[in-house]
């Protein structure tokens, strides 16, 4: 995430002759990036609920809580990592629904790399590793798991997930 900070505001400098490439100006530019990922964590947050209830009321709730929570409002307020996770963590789990949707090569490659950037931004989500480990071995029929039939595909897609997430 300092990487990304200094990188932008420097972007930003080279494209708007501004100041923001100092510790004043990199302060505004944090709080921008944290405020437009939690941003982004919100319509996650909408398009995992709508995923998994389908129903938009649901969705709207889940949002308009998620926004009222004091803990994301201070984490948006300050630039650090904790919104960086919260973004690819949502994400990841929107990644997860997607596939067990409906599951493919290209779903299982979305959720190693986002997997992968998770933890490239903090080694704490760890945690959630099994889960992309167990991804392709189970479906999600009538909203219950089941381990899946098809072996042979389910071992190429969990050799895949190993593959893409060493290598990103």
């Amino acid at each position: 995430p300092v990487y990304i900070l200094k990188g932008f505001s420097q972007l930003v400098d080279c494209i708007f002759h501004t100041k923001w490439a100092d510790f004043r100006g990199m302060l505004y530019v944090g709080r921008t990036i944290s405020t437009l990922l939690d941003i982004g964590v919100v319509a996650l947050i909408w398009f995992l609920v709508k995923a998994w209830e389908g129903e938009r009321k649901i969705a709207v709730y889940a949002c308009l809580f998620y926004t009222l929570f004091f803990f994301c409002i201070q984490n948006s307020n300050f630039f650090i990592e904790d919104t960086f996770v919260n973004f690819f963590l949502s994400l990841f789990f929107l990644r997860v629904m997607r596939y067990w949707q409906k599951p493919s090569y290209r779903g299982i490659i979305a959720a190693s790399i986002t997997m992968a950037v998770l933890l490239a931004t903090k080694v704490t989500p760890v945690i959630y590793l099994p889960v992309l480990f167990v991804l392709p071995f189970v479906r999600l029929n009538d909203n219950k798991i089941q381990w899946t039939p098809s072996w042979s595909n389910s071992l190429k897609q969990f050799l895949i997930s190993i593959i893409v997430l060493i290598s990103a």
